[in-house]
């Protein structure tokens, strides 16, 4: 064996060991491993706000948003390059606020208030395209996958979203 796949045999085996996962989110649905993905040319991307720490980078295409028991999110902006996507969130002391769409900021900034849920939804898509999402909820962890403007996350309950990721599925 040479040293590179022996190497990489002992990465894998290491990052396993620690309970670290490598696998590619890009347009895989986790319960469906090959169910295609959207064009190729067609792009979402999202930021996040968190507590203590403000806007992060943008990340694309189902990568995680935040972290596992990480800060808490307090508002996200969604950008889909070619059709009109909305989403709506649901912020501590305010309950569902108003639907903002491509690139709007959904959720507070500077006023330390969490997003606790999250609705979101494609206007002027083709059929045979849909968003999916998911929210990584404080004591619950991730929810389940959810599409068409179902609520990822939990109202009523004092729970923070600390991460979340967002994937365009070819059906």
């Amino acid at each position: 064996m040479n040293r590179k796949v022996m190497f990489g045999v002992m990465l894998l085996t290491i990052l396993t060991f620690c309970g670290c996962v490598i696998r590619s989110d890009r347009g895989y649905r986790d319960d469906q491993p090959g169910y295609p993905g959207p064009p190729r040319d067609l792009s979402i991307g999202y930021q996040g706000h968190f507590s203590g720490i403000g806007w992060v980078e943008w990340v694309r295409d189902g990568m995680i948003l935040g972290g596992e028991g990480g800060p808490n999110m307090e508002a996200i902006r969604i950008n889909l390059n070619r059709f009109r996507i909305e989403y709506q969130a649901h912020v501590a002391g305010y309950g569902w606020m108003n639907v903002v769409s491509n690139g709007e900021t959904a959720g507070t900034t500077g006023q330390f208030k969490s997003m606790q849920a999250i609705k979101i939804w494609l206007v002027d898509a083709p059929p045979n395209l849909r968003i999916i999402y998911r929210t990584f909820v404080q004591g619950l962890g991730w929810s389940r996958w959810v599409s068409k403007g179902a609520v990822a996350g939990t109202t009523g309950e004092g729970r923070p979203i600390q991460a979340i990721q967002i994937r365009l599925e070819a059906r």
